[in-house]
């Protein structure tokens, strides 16, 4: 008897552990995205050429970058991440900007 009382107290215990849990990871994950797409900021660091093709603009990133760094707006901020990862910008930022990216 004494055996199913404490399994009966453990799985409710964690039953509501789990919820505390679930409850919070949702709050936590919808804060911060609040704002614009980086697509809408003017540091969007794509740009079509004279010859109609979309190239990468580095200038236009380090600018996002040193405006996510000072703003809390996580979503440009992790596109950011994204598209610097796409392009290889630890191939081409200079030191300086590379430590702030």
């Amino acid at each position: 008897m004494e055996t199913y009382l404490i399994v009966i107290v453990s799985v409710l215990v964690a039953s509501i552990a789990f919820a505390i849990g679930l409850l919070l990871g949702k709050k936590n994950r919808n804060e911060g995205y609040v704002g614009k797409r980086l697509e809408e900021y003017e540091f969007y660091p794509f740009a079509t050429n004279e010859q109609g093709h979309i190239e990468f603009v580095i200038d236009k990133f380090n600018k996002g970058v040193k405006y996510s760094l000072s703003h809390k707006n996580r979503l440009p901020a992790e596109q950011l991440l994204i598209v610097g990862e796409q392009n290889f910008v630890r191939d081409i930022l200079t030191s300086t900007d590379l430590s702030e990216y």
